[in-house]
């Protein structure tokens, strides 16, 4: 059943006294009140319709409170008031008002489904405990339901973005499209081409930030939406791989976003043997955090790396060859794929943080486990690692283990899995020793280069510094007095150049 809307937070109460005298009709409306109802937590943005100009009330409100004013829609006259309101101290409220077109009822016609047609008088919402909801379209029988339905035929004509925000609804609030409605969405998809990168991308992120965004991508290519948003994988489906490949490249794609779960996953306490993925010495409290973090536009690094999952063999049906044997090959998939990934990801427009981890992920994927392939794994090989992948190196190495997992499914070999996290988690430990074995301090400078080869700055001084940060790396070179031998043994022939001892 749904809940009552409660009363407004404390911090929002001088906002919205302060709005009244200024526009008297004014209405709740939108995703704060559906979530009020449904009893979820509530969020930091308030979409108001009102009978006065919302551009001019959206400026007094950023006047008035130290806030910001955003334009969203000057044809349709839809404003933005970002608002640092005390008690908020982690984010700003925004306050959207949109112009009340001559009446509720036409304004609830107007909304996408009937749960965000609700609408609910301001001013009862500030005085009445228990204030009257205007439910114009059925809205709080759907909710009773557990229904999403559109309010008209045409709702996604109107805005296409309305069909990926279908199945977030669906996602965050527990809810179920309308066979109708979900009939009418599925023969919509081509919309997607028309709609705002921003916005669709707003939308997929809002699905794969969350741990079971593997079911909400299977949902999506359902509903015949994913491959629209994302033509790059259609010829992923149906692309048969080797032997030891479980699922097609399309069904891996997703099977690797669902397996970065548990290998993200930490074993709990009581787990003497922690389950596979769930290596205590992976899933860290450090690597969680990390993953939590935002990375660009508020968005946690853990939804570029669902997204890195998403596309790391998206370039494999281009990629596959036949020996004359019959063995099948996908030379140069990786970075040919890491080119696409960016590509995909510039076209959605998101930042180039997100941009380069994604392509720095998909072009490195597969050396993890070539590293678990030899034993022991150097401190020279860690160091060439996450030279080539910071700062995604950790990503990386997530990543390679869900790709296992999904590679094999539920013929997951328990100690083939075993000896690559190991690995994994050997490789992390080694990454503790930062200062040495990932990015040791310079025991040298480029002066000293000069001075030691009697050479002018150019790139052999570069080459040089790097070659002995490596040495550094693996142990080799631990002063600067071995770092100047190590120097000078450039000045020697190239074939003795490897036989100088520097005392390593």
């Amino acid at each position: 059943m749904p809940g009552s809307p409660g009363p407004p937070p404390p911090e929002l109460l001088p906002v919205l006294r302060y709005l009244m005298p200024r526009c008297p009709t004014a209405f709740l409306v939108g995703g704060f009140l559906r979530d009020r109802l449904l009893g979820r937590p509530d969020g930091h943005d308030l979409d108001l319709s009102v009978a006065a100009d919302p551009r001019a009330l959206a400026r007094d409100l950023a006047d008035e409170f130290g806030g910001s004013y955003v334009p969203l829609n000057e044809r349709h006259s839809v404003a933005r008031a970002v608002l640092p309101l005390p008690a908020r101290d982690t984010s700003p409220w925004q306050i959207d008002l949109a112009r009340l077109e001559e009446s509720a009822q036409v304004d609830a016609g107007r909304r996408d489904f009937t749960l965000n047609a609700l609408l609910l008088p301001l001013s009862d919402w500030l005085d009445d405990p228990q204030p009257t909801i205007l439910d114009p379209v059925g809205g709080l029988a759907d909710l009773r339901h557990g229904h999403l339905r559109t309010v008209r035929a045409d709702a996604f004509d109107a805005d296409p973005v309305r069909l990926l925000r279908a199945v977030r609804l669906e996602a965050e609030c527990g809810l179920v499209l309308d066979s109708a409605t979900a009939q009418l969405l599925r023969g919509k998809g081509p919309l997607l081409d028309s709609a705002g990168p921003e916005r669709a991308r707003d939308e997929l992120c809002r699905l794969l930030v969350r741990a079971d965004a593997a079911t909400w991508l299977r949902r999506l290519d359902d509903l015949g939406l994913l491959t629209v948003l994302l033509p790059e994988l259609e010829p992923a489906r149906g692309c048969q791989q080797p032997k030891g490949h479980y699922w097609d490249v399309f069904q891996h794609l997703i099977e690797t976003v669902a397996s970065l779960t548990a290998v993200l996953t930490p074993a709990p306490p009581e787990e003497t043997v922690p389950a596979l993925g769930q290596d205590p010495g992976l899933a860290t409290l450090d690597i969680q955090l990390a993953m939590s973090r935002p990375l660009a536009g508020g968005r946690p690094r853990v939804v570029a790396l669902r997204l890195a999952a998403l596309l790391h063999d998206v370039a494999k049906p281009a990629c596959r060859t036949f020996e004359p044997t019959g063995r099948m090959r996908f030379f140069g998939h990786a970075d040919l794929g890491a080119d696409l990934a960016r590509s995909i990801m510039q076209r959605l427009h998101f930042g180039n943080l997100e941009c380069d981890l994604v392509e720095r992920v998909v072009r490195h994927h597969l050396r993890p486990g070539h590293l678990a392939d030899v034993q022991p794994i150097s401190d020279r090989a860690i160091y060439r690692f996450f030279r080539d992948t910071e700062p995604a190196g950790v990503d990386t190495l997530i990543l390679s283990l869900a790709d296992h997992r999904a590679a094999r499914g539920p013929l997951l070999d328990p100690a083939e899995y075993r000896r690559h996290e190991n690995a994994v988690v050997h490789i992390l430990d080694r990454r503790a020793e930062h200062l040495r074995v990932v990015a040791p301090v310079r025991l040298a400078t480029g002066e000293d280069v000069m001075h030691e080869l009697g050479i002018g700055a150019g790139r052999q001084v570069g080459k040089v510094l790097d070659e002995l940060q490596e040495a550094q790396a693996a142990g080799e070179v631990r002063d600067r007095q071995r770092a100047l031998a190590f120097i000078r043994s450039f000045a020697r022939p190239v074939e003795q150049t490897r036989a100088v001892s520097v005392e390593r």
